[in-house]
């Protein structure tokens, strides 16, 4: 999987189960998310990617968690990524999270 890939999936899994600053996530969970073989690289991406900032993928100040910005930001970063961007959006953020399989 490649960089670009990967930090696509974590943002789409995210944005799956609705992780913005009201709902935060450890680190540690979203690499469970993903594959045996996949979570090294996803762990290395997380840490990367909450310090870059075009990237609205964010620590939480209060401790070791991780969220999403804001869903304009992630959507205009999916659309600059050339990343699938869910259709029905309004209705896709207000519905219960889905299996992370279907990311």
């Amino acid at each position: 999987m490649t960089i670009r890939k990967t930090d696509n999936k974590v943002i789409q899994k995210l944005l799956y189960q609705r992780r913005f600053a009201d709902n935060p996530v450890s680190p540690n969970a979203v690499t469970d998310w993903f594959p045996a073989g996949e979570r090294e690289r996803v762990e290395r991406e997380i840490k990367r990617m909450t310090a870059d900032p075009d990237v609205p993928l964010k620590p939480v100040q209060d401790g070791p968690q991780v969220c999403l910005s804001s869903i304009d930001e992630v959507l205009l970063y999916l659309d600059k990524q050339g990343a699938d961007i869910p259709s029905g959006l309004e209705a896709f953020v207000q519905s219960p999270p889905l299996h992370e399989s279907r990311v």
